[in-house]
């Protein structure tokens, strides 16, 4: 700024000149390529220049930890600096702010894709159904929703979300034969397998028993002869004559007082004797008359009823042969080579797909070179375990080929 100043007649004239001030003169620049640079969601590095004059220094600073000055963060003069980002695990984009002295550059960075990721590609139930919990893994901000297509498998109400969450599937009995369905989340499918109902097999018991047989009834006594023709009637029997009946016992008399000495008692004269009834006169011969009419026969008596017989106790029956033991399930072996997919849990225990088989680890899996942290989706591995009855793979062994197509620790 310059002031000029001037005094006539005689006066004086002088002449002021005003420096610009420190914060104009250093005021910085800032450009990038663009007017507002983005990076990928994988994250990555863009380059700022800085335009100041020479003798002004300068400081950069970002307002996110996701963010970083890496080279230079301060210095003197014109300069190239650079910003990095970290990878953005959100499904949203993001902003942050590199302030260099009073100068601001704002640098966005990308939204990470929404890769959706089930802990399990399945579960069988049994076929009086039952539930099962599915978490839902992917990264925040992107939205899901879970849908299926037939009657007898129900989702719960919390079927979607955005971000991390969960569902329950629930699976109605089942009266007929096995049965699948299909459960998608976004794009990954999850599958419900069922089994059929057992039929019920009577259990060993005794078997029935055959009633014995009733025994005959005993013979009842013999049936009178059967009477035939009456026999020409004969005389009537003379009728004995009644023999005389005995005349009673004269009663015995009281026995007689022996007599004091001196003149014998006179005897005491005995009983008379009854004398016998006399006979009685024979009875008339009988007359002959017209003969009798024959005699009816004599009905049988009739038969006693039969007693039941005691019944027969029935010796237990043996219990049926068993048999031989069953046969132990013959295990398949299987080899599985190819690249991971649908990657879900943690070390040592996984579930991943290769080549659309199912695999399972646990604490009993043998990871060559403990290359557990290695399998993830994409790496390829060489699988070897034993196949379930659903299908899926128990792995006993797996090894992960290293970047350059060979394998970490290979064992034949």
């Amino acid at each position: 700024m310059l002031a000029l100043l001037t005094v006539g007649c005689g006066g004086s004239s002088s002449t002021q000149t005003t420096a610009p001030t420190a914060i104009t003169r250093c005021a910085v620049g800032l450009a990038t390529g663009a007017s507002a640079p983005v990076l990928a969601a994988e994250g990555g590095t863009a380059s700022v220049s800085v335009t100041v004059n020479r003798e002004c220094t300068w400081e950069a600073r970002s307002t996110a930890d996701w963010l970083a000055v890496t080279s230079p963060s301060s210095g003197q003069g014109n300069a190239t600096l650079a910003v990095t980002a970290a990878p953005n695990p959100a499904g949203l984009p993001r902003v942050a702010v590199v302030n260099v002295n009073d100068s601001r550059l704002e640098v966005q960075q990308a939204a990470a894709a929404c890769r959706l990721l089930l802990d399990s590609p399945g579960r069988r139930f049994a076929a009086d159904g039952g539930s099962a919990r599915v978490d839902v893994q992917v990264p925040d901000g992107c939205a899901w929703a879970a849908v299926t297509d037939v009657t007898w498998l129900a989702l719960d109400g919390s079927a979607r979300g955005t971000g991390r969450g969960s569902l329950v599937v629930t699976v109605a009995a089942n009266e007929g034969s096995p049965r699948t369905a299909t459960v998608r989340v976004g794009s990954v499918e999850w599958i419900a397998a069922q089994d059929a109902p057992v039929p019920t097999m009577p259990g060993p018991g005794v078997p029935p028993t055959t009633p014995a047989p009733s025994p005959a009834p005993a013979p009842g006594p013999p049936a009178p002869p059967v009477v035939g023709d009456p026999a020409p009637p004969g005389p009537s029997p003379t009728p004995s004559p009644a023999p005389p009946t005995p005349a009673p016992a004269p009663a015995p008399g009281p026995t007689p007082s022996p007599a004091p000495p001196g003149d014998p008692a006179p005897p005491t004269p005995a009983p008379p004797t009854p004398a016998p009834p006399a006979p009685a006169p024979p009875a008339p011969p009988p007359t002959p008359g017209p003969p009798s009419p024959p005699a009816p026969p004599t009905p049988a008596p009739p038969a006693p009823e039969p007693t039941p017989p005691e019944p027969t106790p029935t010796p237990p029956t043996p219990s049926p042969d068993p048999g031989p033991p069953p046969t132990a399930p013959v295990v398949e072996e299987v080899r599985l080579e190819g690249r991971v997919s649908n990657r879900a849990g943690t070390c040592p225990t996984l579930t991943f797909q290769v080549d659309g088989r199912l695999v399972r680890t646990s604490t009993a899996t043998h990871f060559i070179a403990d290359r557990c942290e290695r399998v993830v989706n994409g790496a390829s591995v060489d699988v070897r375990g034993t196949r379930r009855p659903d299908g899926a793979i128990d792995a006993t062994r797996v090894q992960v080929a290293n970047g350059n197509g060979q394998d970490d620790g290979a064992v034949p």
